[in-house]
């Protein structure tokens, strides 16, 4: 996903990202949105919904890798949101949230983050990453976000809901 570098006085609040995986798409969603910016630190809201332990952000290390391959470990900002909902069949899914941040200092230089996603237990669950890649100006108006189902699928909408990119 693109947006401005937030060094350069690009504004990264609010986008968010999302990979919803087959066969039942509405069961298995990760999200994560970069929720702001300090000169030392990237902060993130990371929201999943699945099924079993891999649901819970328990089920997971985050680690952020910038684009010289430096690896930030995540540190929570408050407890973990939980809540369950109902998917596919009547399956009952965990709906969870975690905030916090990662000690980067984003430099005018700095080209892209990723967001790594990795199981820490559960080999079933799945492994995601999420790229933001920093440009020198912002990117287009109104671009808010992005859904896919999986890396090689990203779509990025305006706030109007009309999607403007897709890669495939």
């Amino acid at each position: 996903m693109n947006v401005g570098n937030p060094a350069r006085g690009g504004d990264v609040t609010g986008a968010m990202q999302s990979y919803e995986l087959p066969p039942y798409r509405q069961d298995h969603r990760y999200e994560a949105t970069l929720a702001g910016w300090t000169p030392s630190s990237l902060a993130f809201r990371i929201h999943l919904v699945n099924a079993d332990r891999c649901g819970l952000p328990s089920s997971y290390a985050f680690e952020l890798v910038d684009d010289r391959g430096r690896r930030y470990p995540f540190s929570a900002a408050g407890p973990i949101q939980e809540s369950t909902a109902q998917g596919h069949l009547g399956a009952r899914l965990h709906d969870d949230s975690v905030e916090g941040a990662f000690a980067i200092a984003v430099g005018a230089d700095t080209r892209f983050v990723v967001l790594q996603i990795r199981p820490v237990a559960d080999r079933g669950c799945t492994a995601v990453d999420f790229r933001w890649d920093f440009q020198a100006a912002e990117p287009r108006p109104g671009a808010i976000g992005a859904v896919g189902s999986g890396p090689a699928a990203l779509r990025s909408f305006r706030a109007d809901g009309e999607s403007f990119l897709k890669s495939d």
